[in-house]
């Protein structure tokens, strides 16, 4: 679905119920700065419950990465409809 700095974001399945969901894989290095974003998005996404903002699923980790388990949402990142559209009118946010 998309990279950034520290991460890549795929589309999975809860092969549960067949929703879909988001993964994303955070690969921190030693470098105490990574580290240190890292832990300050998992403890703000493990916060946050709005209906306009992203809920966080779940998170694990092993030996090589963190990987955050989000709900999905359809319709690409607000950075790519910007880059679509322009700005937003306030109707439309």
């Amino acid at each position: 679905l998309g990279t950034g700095a520290f991460s890549t974001v795929r589309q999975a399945m809860d092969i549960r119920n067949g929703r879909l969901l988001a993964v994303k894989e955070l690969t921190a290095d030693d470098h105490c700065d990574s580290k240190n974003a890292i832990q300050q998005e998992l403890q703000l996404l493990m916060r946050l419950s709005h209906p306009h903002i992203v809920e966080w699923r779940d998170t694990q980790i092993d030996r090589s990465s963190i990987h955050i388990i989000m709900e999905y949402c359809a319709g690409g990142s607000l950075s790519s409809i910007l880059d679509q559209m322009g700005s937003l009118t306030v109707g439309q946010v």
